[in-house]
């Protein structure tokens, strides 16, 4: 029998554990509001993906994720990587509870509890496309993401952000901390680039793969992407001094960094890149691995809560 409620699922650590403290207000509220639904806690990483199994098989057909975009891809993972039920009969919402809540601010999502159950309850909806990844040393595995995915500088941010979290240490200062630390040791790669086909060679400071604009906390580094158009907007940065990273910083926080002489933009629908030196990949802000990967977009692949 199909549910008509909501099924939770919560990371009580995302946002640095600002989503268990806040999620006696979010219950509250969805009660008041008469939304129905039912709540599993996470417990490890990796959890979400597998309950959403659980939930499909009791009945659920409506997924809110109360969490960041770590829990989101999770969530997004479990979603396509199984086959109970056509993909665009589930709906996605979201109470954005995370560090950087980067997918939400393309759709307008508020980090307002009360204003983002306002729009789970409106229910307005949109298909958007999604990214599929797959590792060349691991061909038969299967990684998707929903917002951005990303080679060389925001990856290896992310990885070491990914590294204090394990340790207990998150939220928006660890991840500054981070960002400036990686930005002074980080060094340049040389690889080939691939889209549609068409290869480039570059020193690598950094590429994103985009379906949404936002990605390391507000910052708008794909700032032309739209996430239902059936294409990917890429962002590279070739070899650039950390220094004039530092001077354009504010740049990045409105996509105006795209006139920097070292940035180019194209767009596709395949994206692949191959190295001889280690390149880590980050997509939705987790780290997931390395270079050498091939990534594909699916389009109108899934249906979400949009503000």
């Amino acid at each position: 029998m199909e549910q008509t409620a909501w099924y939770l699922i919560l990371n009580p650590m995302a946002g640095g554990g600002k989503a268990e403290k806040k999620y006696p207000q979010i219950a509250e509220l969805l009660t008041k509001k008469g939304i129905a639904f039912r709540t599993f806690k996470t417990s490890a990483a990796g959890e979400g993906e597998k309950v959403v199994t659980t939930a499909l098989e009791a009945g659920y057909r409506k997924i809110l994720v109360c969490g960041g975009d770590g829990t989101l891809n999770e969530i997004v993972n479990g979603i396509m990587n199984q086959d109970l039920v056509p993909n665009q009969e589930i709906t996605i919402g979201l109470i954005p509870v995370g560090t950087g809540n980067d997918w939400g601010r393309t759709w307008n999502l508020s980090r307002n509890i009360k204003t983002s159950i306002t729009i789970l309850q409106n229910g307005k909806t949109a298909i958007q496309d999604v990214g599929l990844v797959k590792f060349e040393h691991k061909p038969d595995s299967k990684i998707w993401f929903i917002n951005v995915a990303g080679c060389g500088f925001d990856a290896a941010v992310a990885y070491a952000a990914n590294k204090e979290k394990e340790k207990g240490n998150s939220g928006v200062l660890t991840y500054i901390k981070q960002l400036v630390y990686t930005l002074f040791k980080y060094e340049p790669v040389e690889c080939q680039i691939t889209i549609n086909g068409k290869t480039v060679k570059t020193q690598l400071f950094a590429v994103l793969v985009g379906i949404g604009k936002f990605a390391g906390n507000k910052m708008k580094l794909v700032p032309n992407a739209i996430p239902n158009d059936g294409l990917f907007d890429i962002t590279l940065a070739q070899k650039i001094s950390p220094w004039k990273v530092i001077r354009n910083f504010p740049k990045l926080f409105n996509g105006k960094f795209l006139g920097l002489k070292e940035v180019s933009v194209y767009q596709g629908t395949e994206f692949s890149i191959s190295s001889k030196s280690d390149i880590y990949f980050q997509a939705d802000g987790e780290s997931m691995g390395k270079a050498p990967l091939h990534i594909t977009l699916i389009p109108n692949a899934i249906k979400v809560i949009i503000g």
